[in-house]
């Protein structure tokens, strides 16, 4: 009976994360990882810790976030759930790229990206995509980031959230890029092949954290 009240406390916090609502959505979460935390239910624990991770980061919590995901990420280690490990490695990713640290946001990316395509997990494959394109775009590599969003956009994997998430950059990128060279990286994105796109990500170098210079003296 405590098992379900911990599954139905979570899936509350869902439906509130999805409206919007985070922090209902962090007392649900934190709600049901005590209870699975008392009853010692390990893959429980490591979804809420998951969860309220997301949260923290949606809050700009980002120390917070960073700390749930890292204990998250270690149970699923520990427990040797290879797919469900992609899900705090990427929104570990967005917590090192808001803070400017792109170098470790891609090695977040690349880890989560391998663990999609092992497991077949296109979905979510397709969104560490749409993230590394948000880094690329940072980079100031907007014909790549453009691509990318291309490719996971018309993707038939793609969920409608994921799809949502490629329009909204695509249009972002829109205004910074001349409409020859815009229309050209789509089609350029359209027409590559996923594993081609994976083989090709998961083989960068990793680039120089964006940071201000300040002599060795931050």
């Amino acid at each position: 009976m405590v098992f379900f009240t911990a599954n139905s406390l979570n899936n509350l916090g869902e439906v509130s994360r999805a409206q919007g609502k985070h922090l209902e959505a962090k007392r649900f979460y934190q709600e049901s990882l005590a209870i699975r935390r008392e009853i010692g239910d390990r893959m429980g624990m490591a979804v809420s810790l998951n969860n309220l991770g997301g949260v923290a980061y949606r809050l700009g919590e980002y120390e917070e976030a960073d700390r749930l995901l890292r204990e998250s990420l270690a149970i699923f280690t520990e427990l040797r759930t290879r797919r469900e490990q992609a899900y705090p490695l990427s929104i570990l990713g967005r917590v090192a790229r808001d803070l400017g640290n792109h170098r470790e946001s891609l090695i977040y990316y690349q880890k989560a990206l391998g663990l999609c395509m092992e497991v077949r997990n296109t979905p979510k494959a397709l969104d560490v995509l749409a993230e590394i394109a948000s880094l690329q775009a940072l980079a100031g590599e907007g014909e790549r980031a453009v691509a990318l969003l291309a490719l996971v956009l018309h993707h038939s994997a793609s969920s409608q959230e994921i799809r949502g998430q490629a329009e909204r950059a695509l249009a972002k990128l829109e205004a910074d890029l001349p409409p020859g060279a815009m229309a050209a990286a789509q089609e350029r994105g359209r027409r590559r092949e996923l594993k081609e796109v994976v083989e090709e990500v998961l083989g960068e170098k990793t680039p120089a954290d964006h940071r201000p210079h300040c002599g060795g003296n931050c």
